[in-house]
């Protein structure tokens, strides 16, 4: 909700609410985009304009100006809004890569393998407690006996995206 109610203050170049209202400001993880994003477009701005893609500046046009309008109007040059698109781009690319990777609610199959440690137990013990509900309703139906010899009760890695393996194949 504080991002939604930032979004008008941040078209006019006036980010304290985002800042502030989200816990940025004294947070070490998103400190990295805060450094690098800028580095890296005050160095994509620099050689846009020694090479000539861009023209240098030609006025002043104070803050409050959105993006897209200050830089056409700064330079007199359209290509200068092809390049602030482009600084916005890498940007927010760098910006939600690292809220990406450091979010904790973030699916961990998708950056970490399945096979940590703490992941194996959580599955032998989900997988132990499916065997016994499986083999107490398999007896069950059947009239009595627990599973056939070799038959497998667990999931084996299915849930991180592995194929089951047959019965009797370890890693």
């Amino acid at each position: 909700k504080i991002a939604y109610a930032a979004l008008g203050p941040s078209l006019i170049n006036t980010n304290e609410p985002l800042l502030l209202g989200l816990p940025l400001v004294f947070n070490p993880y998103l400190a990295i985009p805060f450094v690098l994003a800028p580095l890296i477009l005050v160095n994509t701005t620099y050689f846009a304009m020694k090479f000539g893609a861009v023209a240098y500046p030609a006025y002043y046009i104070p803050s409050s100006v959105p993006t897209v309008i200050s830089v056409f109007l700064a330079t007199v040059d359209w290509r200068a809004i092809v390049l602030a698109v482009a600084n916005i781009a890498i940007a927010t690319a760098i910006s939600s890569f690292v809220a990406l990777v450091t979010s904790p609610s973030r699916p961990r199959s998708g950056f970490r393998s399945c096979s940590s440690t703490s992941a194996r137990k959580r599955r032998a013990q989900r997988d132990r407690s499916v065997a016994r509900r499986t083999a107490a309703g398999s007896a069950r139906a059947r009239g009595g006996g627990a599973r056939a010899p070799g038959a497998r009760a667990t999931r084996s890695g299915a849930q991180c995206g592995h194929r089951a393996r047959p019965a009797g194949v370890s890693r």
